[in-house]
């Protein structure tokens, strides 16, 4: 079979990229300068409530499975799992009607590692453990690219403080601020290391006080292409 005919049968899949780090890391300058220098990828994807609705008769067998053994609605994770059902049918409908990158800073992986930092033992055990691994498996799967951005502590403090978007930690005491950026780093950590071990997500790691947006951007433009 000649290449032309197995892209027509095989086209190039449309990469799937997450940006993720602590806040103040740099995620939303970022994905403005992969706007700027590709104008052809996708940036973000922030399910609409008329689309989650589309994904609830798919969350209704899940929640008997979640809630196993039952200890009450766990309402917060449940609307989490949600989430990232009518994500996972959006990219793939991106994914159909096109080959151009998608890239996401609210994705699988930030939306995992929340239902570790706030789910506490809840979805270590039992029915949502039990989700946890599926999840885990469908995302390595359809997760391309993981660029981490990261600072130091001092910096973003500084940026947290100064930056003109509000964040629900913004005013508290340094050390809290601190705490607060450590728990989803190491809550990232986990999911990635989850996702690792198919073999198949690429982790790119950045220090954004060290390298500027815009070598970032190029270097992860590089890595993924343009449109097929």
């Amino acid at each position: 079979m000649s290449t032309v005919a197995a892209s027509v049968l095989h086209p190039p899949r449309a990469a799937l990229v997450e940006l993720v780090g602590p806040a103040g890391a740099g995620k939303t300058a970022l994905l403005g300068e992969l706007r700027r220098l590709a104008p052809w990828i996708r940036p973000g994807l922030r399910p609409a409530a008329r689309q989650h609705l589309t994904s609830a008769p798919a969350l209704l067998p899940i929640v008997a499975t979640l809630h196993r053994p039952y200890q009450g609605l766990r309402w917060k994770e449940t609307k989490r799992v949600l989430y990232l059902l009518t994500l996972a049918r959006l990219a793939a409908a991106h994914r159909r009607a096109t080959s151009a990158p998608l890239v996401l800073d609210e994705g699988p992986v930030y939306m995992l590692a929340r239902l570790r930092v706030f789910g506490g033992e809840v979805v270590r055990r039992g029915g949502f453990a039990e989700w946890w691994e599926g999840a885990i498996r469908r995302w390595a799967d359809a997760l391309d690219h993981v660029v981490w951005l990261d600072a130091t502590d001092e910096v973003l403090l500084q940026r947290l403080r100064t930056r003109r978007q509000e964040h629900p930690v913004r005013w508290l005491a340094d050390d809290e601020v601190i705490r607060f950026l450590d728990t989803y780093r190491e809550a990232y950590a986990r999911v990635l290391e989850d996702l690792a071990l198919t073999g198949r997500v690429t982790v790119r790691r950045f220090r954004s006080d060290l390298v500027s947006t815009e070598e970032i951007a190029g270097e992860v433009l590089a890595a993924i292409g343009g449109p097929g």
